[in-house]
Protein backbone atom coordinates (compact mmCIF):
# COMPACT_ATOMS: atom_id res chain seq x y z
CA UNK A 1 0.00 0.00 0.00
CA UNK A 2 1.34 3.40 -0.93
CA UNK A 3 2.30 5.77 1.84
CA UNK A 4 0.84 9.24 2.10
CA UNK A 5 3.94 10.88 0.57
CA UNK A 6 3.98 8.45 -2.36
CA UNK A 7 0.28 9.01 -2.96
CA UNK A 8 0.83 12.77 -3.15
CA UNK A 9 3.65 12.37 -5.69
CA UNK A 10 1.79 9.82 -7.83
CA UNK A 11 -0.44 12.29 -9.81
CA UNK A 12 2.57 14.42 -10.79
CA UNK A 13 4.54 11.29 -11.69
CA UNK A 14 1.73 10.02 -13.92
CA UNK A 15 1.41 13.43 -15.58
CA UNK A 16 5.14 13.73 -16.26
CA UNK A 17 5.29 10.16 -17.55
CA UNK A 18 2.42 10.74 -19.96
CA UNK A 19 3.61 14.13 -21.21
CA UNK A 20 7.39 13.61 -21.33
CA UNK A 21 8.61 10.05 -20.85
CA UNK A 22 6.19 8.25 -23.19
CA UNK A 23 6.61 10.75 -26.08
CA UNK A 24 10.41 10.42 -25.78
CA UNK A 25 10.16 6.63 -25.81
CA UNK A 26 7.93 6.82 -28.89
CA UNK A 27 10.37 9.17 -30.59
CA UNK A 28 13.23 6.80 -29.76
CA UNK A 29 11.28 3.89 -31.24
CA UNK A 30 10.65 5.83 -34.44
CA UNK A 31 14.41 6.29 -34.83
CA UNK A 32 15.15 2.59 -34.39
CA UNK A 33 12.19 0.87 -36.06
CA UNK A 34 11.02 1.68 -39.61
CA UNK A 35 7.78 3.61 -40.04
CA UNK A 36 5.32 2.79 -42.80
CA UNK A 37 2.69 5.48 -43.02
CA UNK A 38 1.59 5.93 -39.42
CA UNK A 39 2.55 2.39 -38.35
CA UNK A 40 5.81 1.40 -36.63
CA UNK A 41 7.29 -1.89 -37.86
CA UNK A 42 8.50 -3.42 -34.60
CA UNK A 43 10.06 -6.56 -36.09
CA UNK A 44 13.05 -4.98 -37.85
CA UNK A 45 15.17 -2.60 -35.72
CA UNK A 46 17.50 -0.46 -37.80
CA UNK A 47 20.09 2.11 -36.69
CA UNK A 48 20.58 3.45 -40.21
CA UNK A 49 19.14 6.93 -39.40
CA UNK A 50 21.68 7.46 -36.60
CA UNK A 51 24.53 6.11 -38.74
CA UNK A 52 23.44 8.39 -41.58
CA UNK A 53 23.49 11.36 -39.24
CA UNK A 54 26.95 10.55 -37.89
CA UNK A 55 28.40 9.89 -41.35
CA UNK A 56 27.02 13.01 -43.03
CA UNK A 57 29.45 15.98 -42.77
CA UNK A 58 26.56 18.42 -43.23
CA UNK A 59 24.84 17.18 -40.08
CA UNK A 60 28.11 17.39 -38.14
CA UNK A 61 28.63 20.94 -39.36
CA UNK A 62 25.11 21.93 -38.28
CA UNK A 63 25.69 20.41 -34.84
CA UNK A 64 28.95 22.30 -34.35
CA UNK A 65 27.34 25.50 -35.58
CA UNK A 66 24.51 25.13 -33.09
CA UNK A 67 26.98 24.51 -30.26
CA UNK A 68 29.01 27.56 -31.30
CA UNK A 69 25.92 29.77 -31.43
CA UNK A 70 24.76 28.66 -27.97
CA UNK A 71 28.26 29.15 -26.54
CA UNK A 72 28.52 32.66 -28.02
CA UNK A 73 25.14 33.62 -26.56
CA UNK A 74 26.15 32.22 -23.17
CA UNK A 75 29.42 34.18 -23.11
CA UNK A 76 27.68 37.39 -24.23
CA UNK A 77 25.00 37.00 -21.55
CA UNK A 78 27.66 36.36 -18.91
CA UNK A 79 29.72 39.39 -19.97
CA UNK A 80 26.65 41.63 -19.80
CA UNK A 81 24.78 39.89 -17.02
CA UNK A 82 27.37 39.79 -14.23
CA UNK A 83 28.06 43.55 -14.16
CA UNK A 84 24.32 44.18 -14.35
CA UNK A 85 23.62 41.79 -11.47
CA UNK A 86 26.49 43.24 -9.43
CA UNK A 87 25.16 46.78 -9.93
CA UNK A 88 21.68 45.54 -8.98
CA UNK A 89 22.89 44.40 -5.54
CA UNK A 90 24.69 47.69 -4.90
CA UNK A 91 21.89 50.21 -5.56
CA UNK A 92 18.91 51.31 -3.48
CA UNK A 93 15.72 49.20 -3.45
CA UNK A 94 13.81 51.73 -5.53
CA UNK A 95 16.41 51.43 -8.29
CA UNK A 96 16.45 47.66 -7.93
CA UNK A 97 12.78 47.58 -8.89
CA UNK A 98 13.47 49.60 -12.02
CA UNK A 99 16.46 47.42 -12.97
CA UNK A 100 14.44 44.24 -12.38
CA UNK A 101 11.61 45.44 -14.62
CA UNK A 102 14.14 46.41 -17.27
CA UNK A 103 15.88 43.04 -17.30
CA UNK A 104 12.74 40.87 -17.30
CA UNK A 105 10.89 42.98 -19.88
CA UNK A 106 12.11 40.80 -22.81
CA UNK A 107 10.38 37.71 -21.42
CA UNK A 108 7.15 39.68 -20.98
CA UNK A 109 6.93 40.15 -24.75
CA UNK A 110 6.01 37.48 -27.27
CA UNK A 111 8.90 35.74 -29.02
CA UNK A 112 7.60 36.57 -32.49
CA UNK A 113 7.12 40.24 -31.57
CA UNK A 114 10.67 40.47 -30.21
CA UNK A 115 12.08 38.80 -33.30
CA UNK A 116 10.30 41.13 -35.70
CA UNK A 117 11.53 44.05 -33.63
CA UNK A 118 15.10 42.87 -34.21
CA UNK A 119 14.37 42.62 -37.93
CA UNK A 120 13.76 46.36 -37.90
CA UNK A 121 16.71 47.19 -35.64
CA UNK A 122 19.33 45.06 -37.43
CA UNK A 123 18.32 45.75 -41.04
CA UNK A 124 20.59 47.54 -43.49
CA UNK A 125 18.55 50.70 -42.90
CA UNK A 126 17.85 49.81 -39.29
CA UNK A 127 18.63 51.63 -36.08
CA UNK A 128 22.07 50.06 -35.52
CA UNK A 129 23.42 50.71 -39.02
CA UNK A 130 21.98 54.24 -39.17
CA UNK A 131 23.59 55.01 -35.80
CA UNK A 132 26.99 53.60 -36.79
CA UNK A 133 26.95 55.43 -40.14
CA UNK A 134 25.83 58.66 -38.47
CA UNK A 135 28.67 58.45 -35.94
CA UNK A 136 31.18 57.78 -38.70
CA UNK A 137 32.16 54.36 -37.34
CA UNK A 138 31.37 52.70 -40.68
CA UNK A 139 30.98 54.09 -44.20
CA UNK A 140 28.40 51.64 -45.52
CA UNK A 141 25.81 49.54 -43.67
CA UNK A 142 27.11 46.19 -42.43
CA UNK A 143 25.22 42.92 -42.66
CA UNK A 144 23.73 42.08 -39.29
CA UNK A 145 20.43 40.59 -40.35
CA UNK A 146 20.32 36.98 -41.60
CA UNK A 147 23.72 36.23 -40.09
CA UNK A 148 25.23 34.56 -37.04
CA UNK A 149 26.02 37.95 -35.50
CA UNK A 150 22.41 39.09 -35.72
CA UNK A 151 21.10 35.84 -34.24
CA UNK A 152 23.57 36.03 -31.34
CA UNK A 153 22.60 39.65 -30.63
CA UNK A 154 18.88 38.88 -30.67
CA UNK A 155 19.22 35.73 -28.57
CA UNK A 156 21.44 37.53 -26.05
CA UNK A 157 18.68 40.05 -25.43
CA UNK A 158 16.13 37.26 -25.04
CA UNK A 159 18.28 35.07 -22.78
CA UNK A 160 19.83 37.78 -20.60
CA UNK A 161 17.20 37.51 -17.80
CA UNK A 162 17.99 33.82 -17.38
CA UNK A 163 21.61 34.76 -16.68
CA UNK A 164 21.00 37.82 -14.54
CA UNK A 165 18.42 36.40 -12.14
CA UNK A 166 20.49 33.40 -10.91
CA UNK A 167 23.55 35.63 -10.49
CA UNK A 168 21.49 38.14 -8.51
CA UNK A 169 20.32 35.30 -6.29
CA UNK A 170 23.92 34.20 -5.70
CA UNK A 171 25.15 37.73 -5.01
CA UNK A 172 22.28 38.46 -2.64
CA UNK A 173 23.30 35.54 -0.41
CA UNK A 174 26.84 36.83 0.01
CA UNK A 175 27.87 38.61 3.19
CA UNK A 176 28.74 42.21 2.19
CA UNK A 177 31.26 42.38 5.02
CA UNK A 178 33.55 39.97 3.12
CA UNK A 179 33.94 42.50 0.31
CA UNK A 180 34.52 45.32 2.81
CA UNK A 181 37.04 43.18 4.68
CA UNK A 182 39.00 42.58 1.48
CA UNK A 183 39.13 46.33 0.86
CA UNK A 184 40.19 46.92 4.44
CA UNK A 185 43.06 44.44 4.05
CA UNK A 186 44.45 46.43 1.14
CA UNK A 187 42.84 44.81 -1.88
CA UNK A 188 41.68 46.99 -4.73
CA UNK A 189 38.05 46.87 -5.86
CA UNK A 190 39.02 44.74 -8.87
CA UNK A 191 40.97 42.33 -6.66
CA UNK A 192 38.11 42.09 -4.17
CA UNK A 193 35.67 41.27 -6.94
CA UNK A 194 38.03 38.73 -8.50
CA UNK A 195 39.08 36.91 -5.34
CA UNK A 196 35.96 37.29 -3.18
CA UNK A 197 32.83 38.12 -5.15
CA UNK A 198 33.42 35.98 -8.25
CA UNK A 199 34.31 32.70 -6.46
CA UNK A 200 31.28 33.04 -4.19
CA UNK A 201 29.11 33.79 -7.24
CA UNK A 202 30.10 30.65 -9.17
CA UNK A 203 26.90 28.70 -8.25
CA UNK A 204 24.75 31.48 -9.69
CA UNK A 205 27.02 31.89 -12.72
CA UNK A 206 26.91 28.16 -13.37
CA UNK A 207 23.13 27.99 -13.03
CA UNK A 208 22.63 30.96 -15.35
CA UNK A 209 25.11 29.64 -17.91
CA UNK A 210 23.45 26.24 -18.02
CA UNK A 211 20.00 27.79 -18.43
CA UNK A 212 21.12 30.14 -21.19
CA UNK A 213 23.06 27.47 -23.07
CA UNK A 214 20.22 24.95 -23.05
CA UNK A 215 17.60 27.52 -24.07
CA UNK A 216 19.78 29.00 -26.82
CA UNK A 217 20.81 25.56 -28.07
CA UNK A 218 17.16 24.55 -28.55
CA UNK A 219 15.86 27.95 -29.67
CA UNK A 220 13.89 27.98 -32.90
CA UNK A 221 11.77 31.11 -33.40
CA UNK A 222 14.44 33.80 -33.07
CA UNK A 223 17.07 32.03 -35.25
CA UNK A 224 14.41 31.22 -37.85
CA UNK A 225 13.17 34.82 -38.14
CA UNK A 226 16.36 36.81 -37.51
CA UNK A 227 18.63 34.31 -39.27
CA UNK A 228 16.37 33.74 -42.26
CA UNK A 229 15.80 30.59 -44.25
CA UNK A 230 19.51 30.02 -44.97
CA UNK A 231 20.55 30.05 -41.31
CA UNK A 232 20.60 26.36 -40.41
CA UNK A 233 20.94 25.05 -36.86
CA UNK A 234 19.55 21.84 -35.35
CA UNK A 235 16.06 23.18 -34.45
CA UNK A 236 15.56 24.82 -37.86
CA UNK A 237 16.97 21.70 -39.55
CA UNK A 238 14.30 19.59 -37.82
CA UNK A 239 11.62 22.00 -39.05
CA UNK A 240 12.91 21.97 -42.62
CA UNK A 241 13.18 18.18 -42.66
CA UNK A 242 9.60 17.98 -41.40
CA UNK A 243 8.37 20.24 -44.20
CA UNK A 244 10.38 18.59 -46.98
CA UNK A 245 11.39 14.96 -46.61
CA UNK A 246 9.28 13.82 -43.61
CA UNK A 247 11.84 11.09 -42.93
CA UNK A 248 10.79 10.11 -39.42
CA UNK A 249 13.91 8.06 -38.76
CA UNK A 250 16.27 10.95 -39.53
CA UNK A 251 14.03 13.40 -37.65
CA UNK A 252 14.17 11.16 -34.59
CA UNK A 253 17.95 10.87 -34.87
CA UNK A 254 18.36 14.66 -35.16
CA UNK A 255 16.06 15.22 -32.19
CA UNK A 256 17.97 12.79 -29.99
CA UNK A 257 21.29 14.23 -31.11
CA UNK A 258 19.93 17.65 -30.10
CA UNK A 259 18.88 16.30 -26.70
CA UNK A 260 21.98 14.18 -26.14
CA UNK A 261 24.46 16.83 -27.23
CA UNK A 262 22.80 19.37 -24.97
CA UNK A 263 22.96 17.03 -21.98
CA UNK A 264 26.59 16.06 -22.61
CA UNK A 265 27.77 19.64 -23.06
CA UNK A 266 25.88 20.85 -20.01
CA UNK A 267 27.41 18.04 -17.94
CA UNK A 268 30.92 18.74 -19.23
CA UNK A 269 30.48 22.48 -18.71
CA UNK A 270 29.26 21.90 -15.16
CA UNK A 271 32.26 19.73 -14.32
CA UNK A 272 34.66 22.27 -15.82
CA UNK A 273 33.19 25.22 -13.95
CA UNK A 274 33.15 23.29 -10.68
CA UNK A 275 36.83 22.37 -11.05
CA UNK A 276 37.74 25.94 -11.99
CA UNK A 277 35.73 27.16 -9.03
CA UNK A 278 37.57 24.89 -6.61
CA UNK A 279 40.94 25.91 -8.05
CA UNK A 280 39.99 29.57 -7.92
CA UNK A 281 38.72 29.33 -4.33
CA UNK A 282 41.97 27.70 -3.17
CA UNK A 283 44.11 30.57 -4.35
Amino acid sequence: MLGRSSALVLPALVLLTGLFVLPLLLLAAIGVFPVRGTTIIWERPDLAPYLRYLADPFYRWVTLRTVGMAAAVTLACLALGFPYAYAFTRVRPVWQTALLVLVISPILTGTVVRSYGWLVILGRRGLVNDLLVGLGVIDVPIRLLFSMSGVVIALTQVMLPFMVLPIISGLARQNPSLYDAALGLGASRAQAIRHVVLPLSLPGILAGSVLVFVLAFASFTTPALVGGGNFIILPTLIYQQTQQSLDWGVLSAISFVLLGTSMIIVWAYSMLVQRLGLTWAER
